[in-house]
């Protein structure tokens, strides 16, 4: 994977929506008012995950949408509970990624996910941690 890739994902912004509230999440930036949330919810780990543009490579929205219903039928009979958590890049060459925000779930877990639906990376967070990018390559 090239660093100009690595980069987009740092720079990109990973807006999370949780019952009508919306945080802003950046890789390696505590957000005060999401770990305020995470313990006041008794999350202790989460992940963002999405099935867009496999291996980073721009698909059709259409093709998009069918895999991240695959997901989140997945995510729904594995029993987790998720919410939307998307990707909103920096730059105009690419367009925003629908997610999911996946509350208590493993680091291995996410990351099985994430290479299932051909992902290069995920973002990962745990207590007060700031989210952190994880990649697959």
């Amino acid at each position: 994977m090239d660093n100009s890739l690595i980069e987009a994902y740092q720079q990109t912004c990973y807006k999370v929506e949780i019952d009508k509230q919306a945080f802003e999440l950046f890789i390696g930036q505590p957000n005060p008012q999401f770990v305020d949330y995470c313990l006041q919810n008794e999350v202790q780990q989460w992940a963002i995950i999405t099935a867009y543009n496999p291996f980073s490579n721009l698909t059709p929205e259409q093709i998009n949408q069918q895999a991240n219903i695959a997901l989140s039928n997945e995510l729904q009979a594995l029993g987790y509970e998720f919410y939307q958590g998307d990707g909103i890049p920096d730059s105009s060459d690419w367009s925003i990624e629908e997610g999911f925000w996946i509350q208590n779930i493993q680091l291995m877990s996410a990351k099985l996910l994430a290479i299932k639906y051909q992902q290069n990376a995920f973002v990962f967070g745990h207590g007060k941690s700031a989210p952190q990018l994880c990649l697959l390559e």
